[in-house]
């Protein structure tokens, strides 16, 4: 057995990370503002409400992220995000880090007006998760934080934040994260939630890159760039934090910041369970990102796309993971259930095993 153990703290806190109570203020992301950003040097407004928030040198990828990032690969940089005047005294500023490295220097300035009140030094705090900074605000004061990168990134963007929320006093408390059974429970959360889920006897079927197709006996998941390893072929159980989203219609479990608190094991496989493969009724939800196999399937081309056909229905099939050599008219195959869209498509997840047709004119 293969364990993958990336808990940072003790199991009896793996629950205590959620905010309790409405802040006064909250930047989240998308936000009206970013849908021009796509590098890390511009700086532009964040309109929450009527609520504008100022940032530097942080990432929106053009507002197709849920999260902002800042960083620069190979060169050191600064990334800000200024809050907007509040009337209300502040106590408590809680920025929800998913993911953080390479940072010299992180602080947070208490600003009245242009004036600095006080500039707090954070960066032995600054770790992934929600962290809470302790201020003494007044009417009127706006709040600023400052992330400073070292240069030494190999990749842009090492630092992520999808949370920026200011609270007055009393108002920020911890109270427990939700938490799944399975998969099924984990799709059914409203997009954006972060939550624990529990993984039982869950097969990974492929990995491809940042994407991880695994699936329980409740349906199919994406599980997408955590930081954590994952093997095909293996069984996976334990607990994986993070939050319910969706690309392109394939649902998925993206980082949070408490992803790093996951703890999962990993066992290998002798074999890969699949499903019998069927073409009417397969393109539905509750099918999609499972495994299923194909017994001499019938497969023809239309218009440079190729279908899996039976009688009258048929469904795309499509080489995702750039395995397939070459299409046969009759093969046995296995494949992922994935979408595009709003397009169901079959996966391969190993080349097309050509199935020899009979020639009607062939006596021997």
């Amino acid at each position: 057995m293969k364990k993958f153990l990336l808990s940072l703290v003790s199991l009896f806190m793996l629950t205590l990370f959620a905010v309790a109570g409405e802040p006064t203020k909250a930047l989240t992301f998308p936000a009206e503002g970013g849908a021009g950003i796509s590098g890390y040097l511009s700086e532009w407004t964040a309109t929450v409400g009527e609520d504008a928030w100022t940032i530097y040198g942080f990432n929106t990828n053009k507002n197709g992220w849920d999260y902002v990032k800042c960083g620069r690969k190979g060169v050191a940089h600064t990334g800000t995000i200024t809050s907007p005047a509040v009337s209300a005294a502040i106590t408590d500023v809680v920025i929800t880090v998913d993911k953080t490295s390479n940072v010299e220097k992180a602080t947070l300035t208490v600003l009245n007006g242009e004036t600095t009140v006080k500039d707090i030094d954070v960066t032995e705090k600054f770790v992934a998760g929600n962290v809470d900074i302790t201020v003494e605000g007044a009417a009127g004061y706006s709040y600023k934080l400052t992330i400073e990168s070292d240069g030494s990134a190999t990749a842009n963007g090492p630092t992520q934040i999808s949370k920026v929320a200011l609270y007055e006093a009393g108002k920020y408390a911890e109270e427990e994260l939700a938490e799944v059974a399975n998969i099924a429970a984990f799709k059914a959360l409203e997009s954006g939630t972060e939550a624990k889920l529990t993984l039982k006897d869950a097969q990974v079927n492929y990995v491809s890159g940042d994407n991880v197709y695994i699936q329980d006996a409740t349906g199919g998941l994406i599980v997408y760039k955590t930081g954590i390893e994952f093997t095909a072929g293996t069984s996976v159980n334990g607990t994986i934090i993070g939050k319910i989203g969706a690309y392109r219609g394939a649902p998925q479990l993206t980082s949070s910041a408490n992803t790093t608190n996951s703890e999962v094991t990993a066992t290998a496989l002798e074999t890969l369970a699949a499903e019998t493969g069927v073409v009417a009724g397969l393109a539905t939800a509750e099918n999609l990102l499972k495994l299923y196999e194909y017994k001499e399937a019938t497969i023809q081309e239309d218009g440079g796309k190729y279908y899996v056909v039976d009688g009258e229905e048929k469904i795309q099939i499509y080489d995702q993971f750039k395995v397939v050599t070459a299409w046969p008219e009759k093969a046995n195959f296995t494949a992922v259930l994935g979408i595009y869209n709003t397009t169901y498509e079959l996966f391969p997840i190993a080349d097309l095993e050509e199935v020899k047709v009979a020639d009607p004119n062939d006596y021997t």
